[in-house]
């Protein structure tokens, strides 16, 4: 049977719940105390301030699960379903020498246009591009342009100066949900120059591609 020190000691640590409306802080629990409250998407968060940090869990009625920041696994991950947000990547290239604005030719050698190229399966987001290839005459005063289009506009690119011939490597990446595709949307690599008259700048040997990350 408990005695009385006990059981004061159970009276002076008992908690009521607390349900916050918002979203509790650090200053606004007591240390060892916990509250439940709903994030602004409508999610219910379990709260609890120990060792002077706020500690947070979803919790959930339908099985899914809300992982806010990074996920750590320290063992293996299996799935089941379907992984949401993969990457893509989508190759170009071109083999001989240019000087001309072009498309670039798609992995089995066909050149694509403003019409054809990489249709798209699902809807996405256009995040990053990189080629090499291999300036074989500077010209004067030449700029080459290399980059993704749909249809006729002009999406990612990255814009290189021509000062020496050799081999030229060039990347840029994006975020998310910048240059957004459809089902159906039809994606091209194409590289274009900004010469002065008379220039005869000429690039060779690219090798392109371009990333996605798929919605679902």
């Amino acid at each position: 049977m408990a005695d009385e020190r006990q059981i004061r000691k159970l009276f002076n640590t008992k908690q009521d719940i607390i349900e916050f409306k918002g979203i509790p802080s650090k200053d606004s629990i007591s240390e060892g105390q916990i509250a439940f409250a709903k994030d602004p998407t409508g999610r219910l968060a379990l709260f609890r301030k120990a060792y002077g940090k706020l500690w947070k869990t979803y919790m959930t009625h339908d099985g899914d699960q809300v992982v806010d920041r990074n996920l750590k696994v320290g063992g293996s991950l299996t799935i089941k379903g379907n992984l949401k947000g993969a990457r893509a990547y989508f190759g170009a290239g071109e083999a001989t020498a240019f000087n001309s604005n072009q498309y670039l030719e798609t992995f089995n050698g066909v050149r694509m246009s403003d019409s054809q190229g990489y249709r798209m399966l699902r809807s996405g987001s256009l995040v990053g591009m990189s080629a090499s290839y291999n300036v074989t005459n500077v010209g004067s005063s030449a700029q080459v342009i290399i980059g993704v289009r749909s249809g006729t506009s002009d999406l990612l690119t990255f814009n290189s100066g021509i000062t020496g011939t050799g081999i030229k490597n060039v990347s840029v990446t994006q975020a998310r949900y910048v240059d957004k595709f459809d089902l159906g949307d039809m994606l091209t690599m194409r590289a274009a120059f900004t010469n002065e008259a008379g220039s005869n700048a000429t690039i060779d040997d690219v090798i392109a591609y371009f990333e996605v990350v798929f919605n679902d």
